[in-house]
């Protein structure tokens, strides 16, 4: 099970479904996904993009967000 409940967890688990936003003629949500993390891990680490936070992020933390939202 994993950290928050919702099944396994990590390479090849699904994320837990959350309701998103219904979208807009100019804007559509989808849930996230593991396959995400390569994209979301490298703007996490990234100094300009984290400018405005305490810190980059590390690709676990990354995944530990995937996670949790």
């Amino acid at each position: 099970m994993g950290r928050y409940g919702a099944g396994p967890t990590r390479q090849g688990a699904q994320v837990p479904e959350r309701p998103v936003p219904s979208p807009t003629p100019r804007l559509a949500f989808r849930s996230r996904a593991y396959s995400d993390l390569d994209d979301l891990a490298a703007l996490l680490s990234d100094p300009h993009v984290m400018r405005h936070y305490p810190r980059i992020k590390t690709r676990e933390e990354a995944l530990d967000w995937i996670e949790w939202n």
